[in-house]
């Protein structure tokens, strides 16, 4: 993470990141399928009280885990199948945000903007996840809107989202919406979200999906973690329904050590079973 902030109205934000820097498989030990990512790279700009703008490459504003994506923040080393499939996960362009008081409440909005074709050509298009199932890594170009409503002293928080945006490597137009909310408290958490995303002509089949899932602490720093998720892809063979139960230890704030088991139905192309773990530090 760099960042610069010369104490005005504007602030600088970039994060990068090296991915499968070392791998360790039948082949033995290497770096061959190391890869740089410019995740973000942005200007904001405090245009009023209630008012930023932002320029640059940032986070797409759908649902609530793909603004909270790192590692570190999120309680399972897998990641939910209807977060990452449906969408490009990196939005270019201009966005606009702020809160908006509601008494004792408030209500974060965001609208956007993107023209990756023209402002970040060179970024990778599709990838194969798996025989004939591609995934979407960006947009050619979109424009949404994101809202999030924060009521009972922040404890639980209800968003909504819509994108229209057209992907490489598809024909046609396409339109998601979006539903999702989080409750915590005293170290219990109840999330979830949901998306359905159409084609403008109906050519191209429907995608849709959704998880909840529930945190609870067992002992100190110890958390027990469950998800159930359902996914309908495009390319898919039927509906995935998968089931994620698992370990969080954080020992101290910045790091986590995470454990789980994922087994499901229909699922072995996008997340087959079996065992995952991971550690994480945010610095």
């Amino acid at each position: 993470f760099l960042s610069w902030n010369p104490g005005t109205r504007v602030r600088v934000f970039s994060e990068l990141e090296v991915g499968q820097a070392l791998t360790v498989d039948g082949d033995g030990l290497g770096t061959r399928n190391a890869e740089f990512d410019l995740e973000r790279l942005y200007l904001d700009y405090d245009a009023a009280d209630r008012f930023t703008l932002r320029f640059g490459k940032f986070l797409t504003p759908v649902g609530h885990w793909n603004q909270i994506h790192a590692a570190p923040l999120v309680w399972t080393t897998s990641r939910p199948l209807v977060t990452e499939r449906i969408f490009s996960r990196q939005s270019t362009g201009i966005m606009a945000y702020g809160t908006l008081p509601l008494r004792d409440d408030s209500l974060d909005y965001v609208a956007y903007a993107d023209d990756t074709s023209d402002l970040d050509p060179n970024s990778e298009g599709t990838k194969e996840v798996a025989a004939g199932i591609p995934r979407t890594e960006k947009f050619q170009n979109a424009f949404g809107f994101r809202a999030v409503y924060h009521g009972l002293e922040d404890s639980i928080r209800f968003g909504l989202s819509y994108s229209s945006f057209r992907l490489h490597g598809f024909d046609e137009r396409k339109h998601l919406f979006g539903a999702d909310a989080i409750w915590s408290h005293d170290g219990f958490e109840l999330s979830s979200e949901l998306a359905l995303r159409v084609s403008e002509e109906g050519d191209e089949a429907a995608e849709w999906g959704g998880f909840v899932q529930g945190v609870a602490p067992i002992v100190g720093r110890l958390y027990g973690v469950a998800r159930g998720e359902w996914f309908h892809g495009q390319h898919a063979p039927g509906t995935a329904t998968i089931a994620t139960a698992g370990l969080a230890y954080r020992p101290i704030s910045p790091v986590v050590f995470k454990v789980e088991y994922r087994t499901g139905t229909n699922n072995d192309a996008l997340a087959p079973d079996g065992w995952l773990a991971s550690m994480a530090i945010l610095f």
